[in-house]
């Protein structure tokens, strides 16, 4: 190539790569634009707090905006020592799931229930009714029967930042697959607003018209129902509408970074038991944590009447692998005399675990007074054999109620719940002195007897002293006293006499005799018994 044609070239490049230049870097600013709108009002919408909305729209440069969104994702990581944020993974992962399954002519994100599911998750239990049709109120709701409109009903155990027993219905008004939540339960009620058809029971009484029904969630009336839930009364519906729809909380960072830390604390004491109970190839692990009321503050000033732990838990295989984080805060009021465990309170998690050995790191943290507590121990779950006579570690017991006549095991089991049972275990090594000790344990794999199609079992139970003298025994041959069958499993809770046991260390043996595989098994527990002080007879 000539000079002259080198130079026009190089003229024509200078003229034409500038605009060039700066049309790719206009295309990829507008690319970066979208990419940051979309993050911010589709990605992140239902969790990003107003504070950091406020902050990351402040941001100019498209460096700022990347370090942001990095931060935003490594403080809600659960586990910041391993290469993924679960968080992340799990939070994209429900985006994805409501978009596929909640679609409504507009993308699942963007409905009631696509915002519900991607803040909070699966929820503990579901009921549909994807065609509306009849329905039988419940007294909460009025009584009485009706036809409904397409409706669901969502119900979450627990929910960080809004609390306990949290239900949400929705109602598809158009049947469009469209359910917006609905702010009280007569929305869904097809014949609201038809004079004549559907009334509850209160209106066939003549206690209520169907105008107080209407106007009593609106506040119109000065009087709420007298069968309406709780729940249900309209500021409360309002409240919780509020609660659900602002962004989720972030999870206590301080509680994480005491777990991620070799620092232990025992500002805040409490006790802690765990056991474990098989549930076909898996176990359930009840973990109990207690708190005596003298150890917490009440109010932040002392002087209130409710506490609050704040509970953080992490379950990690032995190689490292995180198999279970659970958080919770439990509230406790100082004059509750009747519960379970007056003076403490209580809390308990139920993990599902695989066969194998984990290590739990534990935080417990008192949150008006500030104290913090934490453990870390071990949790081994056995691999039991199908074929041979097994038996679960004995729970020593403080207290046992009967579960409440209106309780739904269809619904996640309760804290302290056993079969039929609401059972309080003992926490601590040493049992306080009293009439009897009483204590609950499985069998596992008995043999079933052929004309009878039950087990065929022989027990008997001993307290023996440190000089092996027996100080309390019973039998139970047949064992007509198991609480509990349920294919391979039989529970029992027993009780033996402590008023002859002399000794404050004792041994609590139980021998099992299956009649039918001829199978037998011995399980021992030691048991150390507190006793009061003996008044001085000297001093008056």
């Amino acid at each position: 190539m000539s000079a002259r044609r080198l130079l026009a070239f190089g003229l024509l490049m200078a003229i034409c790569l500038p605009p060039l230049y700066a049309q790719e870097q206009e295309r990829r600013q507008e690319e970066a634009e979208d990419y940051y709108r979309k993050w911010l009002e589709e990605d992140v919408v239902y969790i990003i707090t107003e504070e950091e909305r406020q902050v990351f729209e402040s941001l100019a440069t498209l460096e700022e905006k990347d370090q942001f969104i990095e931060q935003f994702w490594r403080s809600r990581d659960p586990n910041p020592q391993t290469a993924e944020n679960e968080f992340k993974s799990e939070h994209y992962r429900r985006i994805s799931y409501v978009n596929e399954r909640y679609f409504s002519g507009e993308p699942g994100w963007k409905t009631d229930r696509g915002m519900i599911y991607i803040k909070f998750g699966e929820p503990d239990s579901v009921e549909r009714q994807p065609f509306g049709g009849p329905y039988r109120r419940p007294n909460s709701e009025g009584g009485g029967e009706t036809t409904t409109l397409p409706w669901e009903r969502w119900w979450y155990r627990h929910i960080p930042g809004i609390g306990e027993d949290v239900e949400i219905e929705f109602v598809d008004k158009g049947f469009s697959n469209d359910y917006r939540i609905a702010l009280n339960p007569n929305e869904k009620d097809a014949f609201l607003y038809v004079a004549g058809h559907g009334n509850t029971q209160e209106e066939f009484d003549g206690n209520w018209t169907r105008f107080d029904r209407i106007s009593a969630p609106l506040g119109l009336v000065d009087r709420d129902s007298p069968f309406v839930h709780s729940n249900d009364l309209p500021f409360r519906r309002l409240r919780r509408f509020a609660q659900l729809t602002k962004a989720p909380e972030i999870e206590n960072p301080r509680l994480r970074e005491i777990v991620d830390s070799a620092v232990h604390y025992e500002e805040l004491p409490f006790s802690f038991r765990s056991h474990w109970l098989r549930a076909g190839d898996q176990a359930l692990v009840p973990l109990t944590v207690s708190v005596d009321h003298k150890d917490l503050r009440f109010g932040a000033d002392g002087q209130g009447e409710e506490a609050r732990l704040n509970i953080f838990g992490r379950v990690k295989s032995l190689q490292g692998r995180i198999v279970s984080i659970f958080e919770d805060s439990v509230e406790q009021s100082r004059s509750d005399t009747q519960g379970l465990a007056p003076g403490r309170s209580l809390y308990q998690k139920l993990l599902v675990l695989e066969p194998g050995r984990y290590r739990l790191d534990l935080v417990v943290e008192d949150a008006y007074g500030g104290g913090v507590g934490t453990l870390q121990t071990g949790l081994i779950i056995p691999r039991l054999a199908e074929d041979k006579l097994a038996a679960s570690p004995v729970i020593l017991v403080d207290r046992v109620e009967p579960i409440a006549q209106d309780f739904d095991p269809s619904q996640p089991p309760e804290m302290f719940v056993l079969g039929t049972l609401k059972v309080l275990p003992h926490l601590g090594d040493v049992v306080a002195e009293k009439r009897h000790l009483m204590f609950y344990f499985q069998l596992y794999n008995a043999g079933i007897d052929g004309s009878t199609r039950l087990p065929s079992l022989d027990l008997s139970y001993q307290l023996v002293d440190e000089e092996g003298s027996v100080v309390a025994e019973k039998s139970d041959e047949g064992a007509d006293r198991a609480s509990y069958i349920s294919g391979q499993r039989i529970a029992f809770l027993e009780y033996l006499d402590l008023r002859k046991a002399a000794s404050p260390s004792l041994q609590l043996k139980i021998e099992v005799t299956d009649k039918v595989t001829g199978q037998s098994l011995i399980i021992s527990e030691p048991v150390r018994i507190q006793r009061a002080p003996q008044a001085d007879p000297s001093r008056p």
